[in-house]
């Protein structure tokens, strides 16, 4: 087994598969960084990622996450659906490697959230987007490469 670092998001403007991400762009995270096969999780996921129909989301709100509240972001909803699919993913992931960042916001307290950043476009409440392709993203040394999109709703 190959230990590699990776997660899963859903970003809010379109990325290319394979493109090399320096700066992070706009994104809502389902898996959190994670150490394990990547080839092994990828196929699990795929399957999970499959029997989710695309649906629509909106940002609800800002606040302030973190350990001191002091980062801002935008609350995403519908918080249900979105925990589901995360929480689905999460389980598959057990299996596979371990978890890299602490658990305060995964599983039954995941708060489904986008962090603004500087270089994207500006994020407000109300405004809606598309769930429907979720991507890998793996850390290589100092950057990140988007591996692969998954689609919602490939299974019939």
């Amino acid at each position: 087994m190959s230990a590699e670092r990776f997660m899963v998001v859903h970003f809010t403007e379109p990325q290319a598969e394979g493109s090399v991400i320096p700066q992070w762009p706009q994104h809502l995270t389902f898996v959190p960084w994670f150490v394990g096969d990547l080839l092994a999780a990828e196929v699990e996921l795929e399957t999970v990622v499959s029997t989710f129909h695309p649906f629509e989301a909106k940002i609800q709100a800002g606040a302030q996450l973190g350990q001191n509240k002091d980062i801002p972001v935008w609350l995403v909803e519908p918080a249900d659906l979105l925990s589901n699919l995360h929480c689905s993913l999460l389980k598959i992931m057990e299996y596979h490697g371990k978890f890299q960042e602490d658990e305060n916001y995964q599983g039954a307290n995941y708060i489904p959230h986008i962090t603004p950043k500087p270089h994207q476009p500006e994020l407000s409440t109300g405004r809606e987007f598309i769930i429907d392709t979720l991507s890998i993203v793996q850390k290589l040394d100092k950057t990140r490469v988007i591996n692969k999109h998954l689609k919602l709703g490939l299974s019939s």
